[in-house]
């Protein structure tokens, strides 16, 4: 009943009913090793470790106890150790996909993308509907530059699992590679749909503006992903820099840009860019300061699209581009 319940994720229930079969025969293995991987997947290495260890003393011939400590010795940055286990592990049973699955994650992380390739493609052979699989290799082809393999592998890992963020993410970042910006993006924002907390997808998103030189969209999206995960405290000086740069661009611009021929395009959309706080806050008054007064017989043309980032188009016009002359709302907007 331990193992029904670990499978269908039922942790606490799986521990409860597996301690129960140990207090009924303390030398029964599976119990144990029922309980170490429910503690792993409730984060509780060191008693997931403590219960692999005991099922091992009891059954030294089952791999999967070998198999969880590789886990955990490699989530605690031992990876010689995870690989000793999980090889111990394929010793005992050559065809336990979950070692090599392990394995192949171990070997990515230490840099040697053809080992954790070869041991994938092993852990696929014995279990050829694993949607995760079929990603990881897509990662190594991405890190290989092989772009049009990583595309065959994730959009495999996507036929078989529609809702994996993570192949639409390295999807993303392949098409990006390949300069396919329209795939590309629709793809770095499906992965964001599927899973809005995704901060690697917020993170990579920056990666592909801030490599377009669209420094303000980059912002936002490396400021999202660090909302979502302090650990890209990287980011922090990266950012300062970019915001640093922005503002002095601005104060460039604010001097260059005709306001009043902008009014008489968007002035509803100009002012808007103002109140919802796209502009950073030191702008604002030395952009109001530059506001011509819209004259009285000045007319909106409403044949122009609206224009909701208006700020976007100067700095990439000006300070992106540096080029000085008078802002065409219409073009530009039809060009982005």
């Amino acid at each position: 009943l331990g193992s029904v319940l670990l499978k269908k994720g039922h942790l606490n229930d799986s521990i409860k009913y597996s301690e129960k079969a140990i207090e009924l025969d303390k030398n029964i293995a599976s119990a144990y090793n029922n309980l170490g991987s429910a503690f792993l997947q409730k984060g509780d290495l060191d008693k997931a470790i403590e219960n692999c260890v005991k099922a091992i003393r009891r059954d030294k011939n089952h791999a999967e106890p070998y198999s969880t400590i590789g886990i955990v010795l490699s989530k605690e940055g031992d990876l010689d150790g995870a690989i000793e286990y999980c090889e111990k592990a394929i010793q005992i049973n050559k065809n336990y996909p979950e070692s090599y699955t392990i394995l192949g994650s171990v070997f990515f992380a230490k840099g040697d993308f053809d080992k954790a390739l070869k041991n994938w493609k092993k852990a696929i052979e014995l279990n050829p509907t694993r949607a995760d699989l079929y990603n990881n290799i897509g990662c190594v082809f991405l890190k290989k530059g092989d772009f049009e393999e990583c595309i065959i592998n994730v959009k495999k890992a996507i036929e078989l699992d529609p809702n994996h963020a993570e192949a639409y993410l390295n999807l993303g970042n392949a098409f990006a590679s390949k300069g396919e910006i329209k795939d590309a993006l629709k793809n770095f924002y499906k992965a964001i749909e599927l899973n809005p907390f995704f901060a690697d997808a917020y993170f990579d998103l920056g990666l592909f503006f801030y490599k377009k030189e669209n420094f303000f969209r980059a912002i936002r999206n490396f400021k999202k992903a660090l909302e979502l995960n302090a650990n890209y405290a990287e980011l922090f000086q990266e950012i300062g820099t970019l915001e640093g740069t922005l503002e002095i661009g601005m104060l460039e611009v604010i001097e260059k840009v005709d306001f009043q021929y902008l009014f008489s395009i968007d002035a509803e959309g100009l002012e808007e860019s103002l109140n919802i706080g796209v502009i950073p806050d030191k702008l604002k008054e030395e952009f109001r300061k530059k506001k011509a007064p819209l004259p009285d017989n000045a007319t909106v043309d409403v044949t122009a699209p609206g224009l909701r980032e208006i700020e976007w188009v100067i700095a990439n016009e000006f300070l992106v581009t540096k080029e000085d002359r008078k802002l065409n709302i219409y073009k530009l907007v039809m060009r982005i």
